[in-house]
């Protein structure tokens, strides 16, 4: 396993954590190696989960029990960002096999074979659905927020595509922020930067997973993030990601960590700054 050590980790409370699953109070920040698509999950410092898209196929599972305690069969928030196979499919799984508290979508879709399982698995399982929108910030006791950014009602309503209706939302803990893009395009990255939130964030995850239709210089600049994250599959026939868009990462600074080429990537939080980098499952 690779390994980029940004600061002192306790080894004492990594081996607590992993065998008794008990909270570090530490944010930790995984982007899950499921191939050719997004799976995003956080555990919060007082052991909340969050998990952010499923990936294709069931490829999740076997990374979520790779991060979780093997006792540990609930997932509290569940977010989707649109509802792309790459996105979705993993997430009817992970309804059919964890207990999942909370679903938030974004509530523009396009019917499909993969949306109603989807919709059906989360019926059969009486986990609640909410529609995400830019009010409906969700807090939690340890101060981790989830400030969601986008949709704004009239942005979904008009949206050309699925892709530029995806759910934006930052993670942020302490002054540490984490931003999820989904697979949001330029046109949805100009309409964040002419509603003038805060966008900046030490960590990005790019959209789209490295395409040339995203991460524009002006949305770089607006974030200004110190590392980039890029969920990809390996020889992905879409060549994702795009060479333009690792130059535009690399004239911007920004450290970049890719799923294709080193598997798992897990970033660990404090309320002040980044603990620790991890690569490599």
């Amino acid at each position: 396993m690779k390994k980029i050590t940004i600061g002192i980790a306790s080894l004492a409370t990594t081996i607590v954590l992993l065998f008794t699953g008990q909270p570090d109070g530490l944010l930790h920040f995984y982007a899950l190696n499921v191939g050719q698509g997004d799976a995003l999950f956080f555990r919060t410092p007082s052991g909340e989960t969050i998990l952010v898209d499923g990936g294709p196929g069931n490829a999740v599972l076997q990374e979520l029990d790779s991060v979780l305690p093997f006792f540990n069969r609930t997932i509290n928030y569940v977010f989707l960002t649109h509802t792309d196979r790459d996105h979705i499919e993993g997430l009817i799984y992970v309804l059919q096999r964890y207990k999942v508290e909370h679903v938030y979508i974004t509530g523009y879709y396009k019917a499909g074979s993969l949306v109603r399982a989807f919709m059906r698995a989360a019926e059969e399982h009486n986990v609640p659905i909410t529609l995400a929108d830019a009010q409906s910030d969700i807090v939690l006791s340890d101060g981790t927020m989830i400030d969601i950014l986008f949709p704004f009602k009239r942005a979904v309503e008009n949206a050309l595509s699925v892709n530029n209706a995806s759910l934006v939302a930052k993670v942020m803990y302490g002054t540490q922020n984490i931003l999820l893009t989904g697979d949001s395009e330029i046109p949805e990255e100009e309409t964040l930067l002419k509603h003038g939130d805060n966008l900046s964030a030490e960590v990005l995850k790019v959209a789209h997973h490295g395409s040339n239709t995203s991460t524009t210089p002006d949305f770089l600049a607006k974030v200004h993030p110190k590392y980039a994250v890029i969920s990809v599959g390996r020889n992905n026939t879409y060549h994702h990601p795009h060479p333009s868009t690792l130059t535009k990462l690399k004239e911007a600074g920004v450290k970049v960590l890719r799923t294709d080429l080193n598997g798992r990537v897990e970033i660990i939080f404090d309320k002040e700054k980044i603990v620790d980098i991890k690569e490599g499952a």
